[in-house]
């Protein structure tokens, strides 16, 4: 659940940087998808997790 809100801070610019650097673009920008693609579903997660709590 706090995977969602962690995930995306864990990839900071400068690993980004180091591996557009070794690997290419493509790499850096799969990377990045990856983890927006695991941090959309961990935020509607959380968000549903509090949505019930506050609601029952």
């Amino acid at each position: 659940m706090a995977l969602g809100f962690v995930l995306p801070l864990l990839v900071i610019p400068s690993t980004l940087k180091n591996i557009y650097k070794e690997r290419g673009q493509a790499a850096a920008i799969r990377v990045w998808l990856l983890a927006s693609a695991l941090a959309v579903p961990g935020m509607l997660l959380f968000v549903w997790v509090v949505a019930l709590f506050f609601m029952g």
